[in-house]
């Protein structure tokens, strides 16, 4: 079978054992994940932190943030980032400010899955006139499930480091699966 090919079943095969396993782990720990969230604390600071399915944002009053009064569409830019990417986040902000988001004020949500640094916050904070809002991703949510065999999802890693961009990077694969659900 050509290189191609056998990437695309690889693929297709992933994505349908990720898509049963989050319908399995959806269906029979339902109960258990709102319990979780009723008991995590989230640590009180100077701007506001929540985990990201309980984030506030003001949908109602959208409209009212920066630029066209009149726009229909409700939206939010949603980005998970690590604090030590704002120097490389900086210029996809930017850009979206200068073409598109500096007329319209449409918000933005960053999630990672430890606090954000003040720092970042800031840096963050300068760059655009629109609502900015950070969450946390819980454990439960960016961990492998008990469920996902170790040694074999290493396996997958030694043997496709070469094929894909990030191939050998385990974060990486944690932020795509995590972007999957």
């Amino acid at each position: 079978m050509n290189p191609r090919a056998k990437r695309f079943f690889t693929i297709v095969l992933y994505v349908t054992i990720l898509t049963f396993a989050y319908l399995y782990v959806k269906s029979t720990h339902k109960s258990w994940i709102n319990e979780v969230d009723k008991v995590i604390q989230y640590p009180d600071n100077d701007i506001e932190t929540q985990p990201y399915d309980s984030i506030k944002a003001p949908y109602d009053n959208w409209n009212n943030s920066t630029g066209n009064k009149n726009r229909i569409t409700k939206g939010a830019f949603v980005m998970v980032v690590r604090n030590e990417d704002h120097d490389a986040m900086k210029g996809t902000i930017r850009s979206i400010e200068d073409v598109f988001n500096s007329k319209y004020g449409y918000p933005y949500i960053f999630l990672n899955d430890k606090e954000f640094t003040n720092q970042f916050k800031k840096h963050v904070q300068t760059m655009t006139k629109a609502p900015i809002y950070f969450g946390v991703i819980p454990k439960y949510m960016w961990e492998m499930p008990d469920f996902i065999d170790l040694n074999k999802f290493k396996e997958n890693i030694d043997e496709n480091k070469n094929m894909y961009v990030h191939g050998n990077s385990t974060s990486f694969r944690i932020m795509s699966r995590y972007l999957n659900l």
